[in-house]
């Protein structure tokens, strides 16, 4: 990423910091409370003060949950100096960032692809399900229970076996493991690719004459979106000060298929849809995007309008396995990408 960015003719530098991977702690861990949460609600089938107790919990916990989680892995994670050695369990590593200059007071164009990859011992399309089922079948049995103290119905077998479903399908996540055996062709290297691309066409292009560009290429977004959330912190202010800044992040975006964008709001997102629809292209906003974690989450929460590119297509159920290889990219998919990420530029800078 360095050398491309670097070949392209960008002032180029690094930013160095080290972490601890937390990513399945906190999944465990946040789990573990939502479980607890649960079983005091089912108990309430029997004692109903325990079902009120229960309810208050989960509610802390939709309110408290991601935030505790960040708080879990940004507290394993620091800026560091290029010659710092990390110390045992940690892993050292950097943001990548590129910067191409511009008219003054011109539009702030931010484009962003994480270059890491993860594997998992679970496929992506079983672990949303896992999750979705854990989800519906929780709060399912959540509100039959208050319905069953308060009018005698349902049955307490129906309750029971929504709550059975519930911690059956927990069983799996608790086993969720990270490991570092896929190829990560489309999540991120086609992101990567695309990013890259764009830097090294920037300069000649007549969208360089009316914006400014800072080409972001962080790494750890697999463990909890670390490099992204340090580059953030560092750089906000910068940003916010800026009257127009506008971020677009990039992530698996090269499949053959329809294109996603997340979150579904915002200027950023209005302006990927209209390009996607201008280029006959099949588009989808999804905008709460429970499991989808990707780049754009910390500027979104710093108040800096971003929106992420991705598409789902062929071989996207492979993410996260040895499967995701470079058979599964398409040219149709960088194509598609490209034309979207294009006319969302020129929309978002005129």
């Amino acid at each position: 990423m360095r050398g491309a960015f670097r070949e392209a003719g960008l002032e180029t530098t690094e930013e160095y910091f080290q972490f601890r991977p937390s990513g399945d702690l906190c999944v465990r861990a946040v789990l573990g409370l939502a479980l607890a949460s649960l079983a005091l609600v089912w108990a309430g089938v029997w004692l109903p003060w325990l079902a009120v107790a229960g309810l208050a919990w989960l509610g802390l916990l939709a309110l408290g949950g991601s935030p505790l989680a960040t708080a879990i892995l940004m507290r394993r994670a620091r800026a560091a100096r290029e010659s710092d050695t990390p110390p045992p369990g940690w892993i050292r590593a950097s943001n990548v960032v590129a910067r191409a200059p511009g008219p003054a007071g011109s539009p702030l164009l931010v484009f962003v692809a994480h270059f890491d990859s993860k594997s998992q011992n679970m496929p992506i399309t079983v672990r949303v399900a896992l999750f979705a089922i854990l989800g519906l079948s929780g709060v399912a049995a959540c509100q039959l229970v208050f319905l069953q103290l308060w009018l005698a119905w349902p049955l307490a077998p129906a309750i029971h076996a929504l709550f059975s479903a519930a911690f059956a399908s927990s069983i799996p996540l608790l086993a969720l493991r990270t490991g570092n055996v896929s190829p990560g062709a489309l999540d991120n290297a086609c992101g990567a690719a695309t990013l890259v691309e764009l830097a090294r066409i920037w300069r000649d292009s007549p969208l360089s004459w009316k914006a400014r560009a800072i080409f972001l290429a962080p790494s750890a977004e697999e463990h909890g979106l670390i490099g992204s959330r340090l580059w953030v912190a560092r750089h906000a202010a910068e940003l916010l000060a800026e009257p127009k800044c506008r971020v677009l992040n990039l992530d698996g975006c090269a499949a053959k298929g329809e294109l996603l964008v997340l979150p579904g709001t915002g200027v950023v997102a209005e302006a990927i849809v209209s390009a996607a629809k201008a280029a006959s292209l099949p588009v989808r906003r999804i905008p709460l995007a429970i499991g989808l974690l990707a780049d754009h989450v910390p500027f979104v929460e710093a108040g800096i309008a971003c929106a992420s590119l991705l598409a789902r297509g062929r071989g996207t159920s492979r993410i996260h396995t040895t499967g995701d290889s470079a058979d599964l990219l398409a040219d149709a998919g960088f194509e598609a990408a490209g034309a979207t990420l294009l006319g969302a530029v020129e929309r978002l800078i005129g």
